[in-house]
């Protein structure tokens, strides 16, 4: 904070004093994890000193510095005569808890694609709007093209809540992960509620079948951590989600699809020289079997 003494005008040398009080913060605030200072009032002390004279004879005063100290300390700095300096605050300290989101993929199954991009939609909401969120993790920021993946896209590196002021907002934002990578959104306030679901139809048309592991904010007993909730986990519908009620604790939402299929054994060791023979064209296939047939005593 800033505060401009210029427009004041002092009469004579002397300490100033003035009184810096904090707002207190909302409910709003204070549920989202936002402590204030357990002392709101801070003691500012402004000392004017004489600077000689102007060109007229008339004396000038500056200010010399300032001292601010905490207004419980004031008594002890009156009745004793000990020195502000003494007793100085650097400001206010005020606790805001955040919790950190990981979202992980892996697939598995000797049909799972290991360069596939899967997308996951990410909805944050109840959040304090102008909240910025830095994103890290081992995704990558501009996806590769792949066989399945005929387009690039572009994984963010933060997030803002849009809005202004202390009426709740939300944003939603897709990324794109694919096995082994991850994505940890820093940052969320407490009782900030969030939504993570990925697009069923690609599992649906791929066969993949879904799961979710979650660890950290999850709730046990009678504890006051906050519920997540898996619905729809099955890939039918439109989405498989995972919800939280309000982050109290650092989580992890791990995805693993699996997709499995059945491999022939035993056949094509024994096709495989028919196979060769009959890539060769048509007329390779014929001699050959001209040849199999006088070799078998056959009429031609």
């Amino acid at each position: 904070v800033m505060i401009d003494f210029s427009q004041v005008q002092y009469l004579e040398p002397g300490i100033y004093r003035y009184i810096v009080e904090e707002t207190p913060s909302t409910e709003y605030y204070h549920t989202h994890g936002i402590t204030d200072d357990t002392d709101r009032d801070r003691v500012l002390d402004v000392y004017v000193i004489d600077n000689g004279t102007d060109a007229s004879g008339k004396p000038k005063l500056k200010i010399q510095g300032y001292v601010l100290h905490n207004m419980a300390n004031d008594a002890a700095v009156l009745s004793s005569g000990i020195s502000q300096q003494e007793t100085k605050a650097n400001g206010y300290l005020n606790d805001y808890r955040t919790w950190n989101l990981t979202i992980s993929k892996k697939v598995d199954g000797n049909q799972a694609s290991r360069d596939e991009y899967f997308a996951f939609t990410v909805r944050i909401s109840d959040a304090i709007p102008g909240t910025k969120y830095n994103i890290t993790g081992t995704f990558d920021q501009t996806t590769h093209v792949t066989a399945i993946n005929r387009e690039a896209h572009t994984n963010p590196t933060e997030l803002i809540i849009p809005g202004t002021g202390t009426t709740p907002s939300e944003l939603t934002q897709i990324f794109w992960l694919q096995h082994n990578q991850n994505i940890v959104i820093n940052g969320l306030a407490e009782n900030t509620h969030y939504q993570v679901y990925e697009d069923a139809a690609t599992l649906n048309r791929e066969g993949y079948t879904p799961s979710a592991v979650i660890t950290g904010d999850t709730k046990t007993g009678n504890n006051e951590a906050n519920t997540i909730e898996m619905t729809s986990l099955a890939a039918t519908g439109t989405k498989t989600m995972v919800e939280d009620t309000g982050i109290r604790n650092d989580s992890e939402v791990a995805y693993k699809n699996i997709r499995r299929g059945t491999i022939p054994t035993g056949i094509f060791l024994t096709a495989a020289p028919f196979v060769s023979v009959t890539v060769m064209g048509g007329i390779g296939a014929a001699v050959v079997a001209v040849r199999k047939k006088k070799r078998e005593g056959s009429v031609v």
